[in-house]
């Protein structure tokens, strides 16, 4: 399931941006996850410029921003994990995003490793192809991030300071929406969620940057409502009654809205949800 779909996710979006966007500029080499973070230090040629001067190990995780010739380390407060050959001058840098700590970690965690996971398949068959052929295959290099302290801080480090191009999530709608709008979308970065439902991401003036990876929550409405309606029958059968009650709870953020409004067309008790019956 999510495994397979970032998997594919990575493959595509790092043709797409090799080819289109850019990415044979940036160069990038890593080391230690667990390390300090180094500060940016200016003026460099090479990536070993950067690992050479930015930390006291002389191996400190930094890429040489090209062209503009400026080392920037590429882990954070909110980035701390890499996965890839990060002293490899030819990897293809992209990102994930995702709440791994705190009330969403159970469910973000493994989606993360599964980013981790997919990067390490498609190096282990050596990397993503330059064209129609696997010649001069580059290497993918992942940087992770979580979002539950500061999404746009998180977010500002992956495309403003890194420059980067690919970024598998958020996992929440909400937040999809907000990357996108404040961050994503002006910078020209491709955002794909796993788990954003809200129909209203489809509807983003995003020049079709912010992608959805599951089916939203308009789409899925008809299937509650077939649900819900099993449900109806079943009660009326078993008590004996021609009406029934129903009570929908729903978070005010854009799935919650967007799922209760898939709902206006449920029928209850033969009369739609607006009826003074169900009401």
């Amino acid at each position: 399931g999510v495994l397979s779909r970032l998997c594919m996710f990575v493959l595509a979006c790092a043709l797409g941006c090799n080819s289109l966007l850019g990415l044979d500029d940036l160069s990038v080499a890593a080391n230690d996850v667990d390390g300090a973070m180094p500060e940016a230090v200016p003026g460099c040629l090479k990536n070993l410029d950067c690992t050479a001067g930015a930390g006291s190990d002389g191996n400190a995780p930094a890429m040489c921003k090209k062209p503009v010739g400026r080392c920037v380390p590429l882990l954070s407060p909110d980035c701390r994990n890499i996965t890839g050959d990060y002293k490899n001058a030819r990897s293809i840098l992209i990102g994930s995003m995702f709440s791994v700590t705190g009330a969403q970690a159970l469910t973000n965690l493994p989606r993360q490793q599964s980013a981790a996971l997919a990067v390490e398949e498609i190096n282990k068959v050596g990397g993503v192809p330059r064209g129609t052929t696997s010649a001069d295959a580059r290497p993918l290099l992942l940087v992770s991030c979580d979002e539950s302290v500061d999404l746009l801080r998180a977010g500002r480090h992956l495309v403003e300071d890194l420059g980067i191009q690919a970024i598998i999530g958020p996992n929440t709608s909400q937040d999809v929406l907000e990357l996108s709008n404040k961050l994503t979308i002006g910078a020209g970065v491709l955002s794909m969620t796993p788990s954003g439902l809200a129909s209203s991401i489809a509807d983003l003036l995003d020049n079709n940057l912010t992608w959805q990876m599951a089916p939203n929550d308009v789409q899925r409405g008809p299937i509650m409502i077939q649900q819900i309606n099993a449900l109806e029958a079943s009660l009326k059968a078993q008590r004996d009654v021609a009406h029934v009650k129903l009570a929908v709870g729903f978070r005010d953020d854009a799935l919650g809205v967007g799922t209760r409004v898939s709902l206006n067309s449920l029928v209850l008790n033969g009369k739609p949800l607006v009826d003074p019956l169900n009401l």
